[in-house]
């Protein structure tokens, strides 16, 4: 509850301007939510420029080969050799 407190005090006095902006910046900071096909693992999601999300990820057959894409709010559904990615930006 305190950390609500926080955020709450933080936008006191704060524009309608500065709110909406604010919210802006946070939708683009939110991750998505990823189902990754059956046998990869997700190491890690990292914002890029321009809203952008780079997925680093690996199958787990062959951990020690890393492989990554890049993904913008407009994919949903990515095919990667025959298997479906996964991607809920809401």
């Amino acid at each position: 509850m305190s950390l609500l407190k926080n955020i709450v005090n933080a936008f006191k006095g704060a524009s309608a301007g500065e709110l909406i902006a604010t919210a802006v910046i946070a939708k683009h900071l939110v991750p998505p939510k990823i189902t990754p096909p059956s046998g990869f693992t997700i190491k890690s999601t990292r914002p890029t420029i321009g809203g952008k999300w780079k997925i680093s990820y690996y199958k787990d057959t062959s951990p020690n080969i890393g492989k990554s894409m890049t993904i913008g709010r407009s994919i949903v559904r990515r095919s990667e050799g025959g298997d479906y990615w996964k991607f809920d930006w809401s």
